[in-house]
């Protein structure tokens, strides 16, 4: 199962202007080391990864971390994978074993939903208009049908819709 888990400002993007993600929520777990525990498999695009490999600690250690980038690049302890994203995760769904975390970027989300590889989407909408920045989903994109399985609200103002693929 691929999974789109993923913070989203009000007006839709996953970071602001120049890649800033200073505005995200950082008071609570909001269900992140749950789901994280549950994941065996993360993909991402190569400008995600250089975000993530700056944090005090990162989130992705001990999973099998996969990054697309147009250039092959060796990264200690990551595949790097310069190949069409939807053709590597069609192929990575059909191993056996757990789940997969799509980690944002309408770069690599964009072509996953296109194929229809992404099962669900775990949207945690902060109470915050940005105005520009980056994508939550690509433009244009490619539509598609979800069903809401769960919401769930923090006092904080932050909101969880979970959807899975219809």
């Amino acid at each position: 199962m691929l999974t789109y888990f993923v913070a989203s400002s009000l007006d839709g993007f996953i970071a602001g202007p120049r890649g800033d993600i200073s505005w995200l929520f950082h008071a609570g777990d909001y269900g992140f080391r749950k789901f994280l525990a549950g994941i065996d498999t993360v993909v991402m695009g190569r400008k995600t990864w250089l975000v993530a490999r700056g944090f005090e600690e990162e989130p992705f250690a001990g999973k099998e971390r996969v990054v697309f980038s147009r250039r092959k690049r060796a990264i200690p302890g990551v595949k790097v994978v310069t190949t069409n994203p939807a053709m590597f995760v069609r192929n990575l769904k059909r191993r056996r074993g757990g789940a997969i975390w799509l980690v944002g970027g309408a770069g690599i989300a964009g072509p996953l939903l296109a194929a229809g590889l992404v099962d669900r989407l775990e949207i945690f909408v902060h109470p915050v208009v940005l105005g520009s920045g980056v994508p939550l989903f690509p433009t244009p994109g490619t539509a598609s049908r979800w069903k809401l399985e769960t919401t769930r609200k923090w006092p904080d103002g932050l909101v969880k819709l979970a959807y899975s693929r219809r």
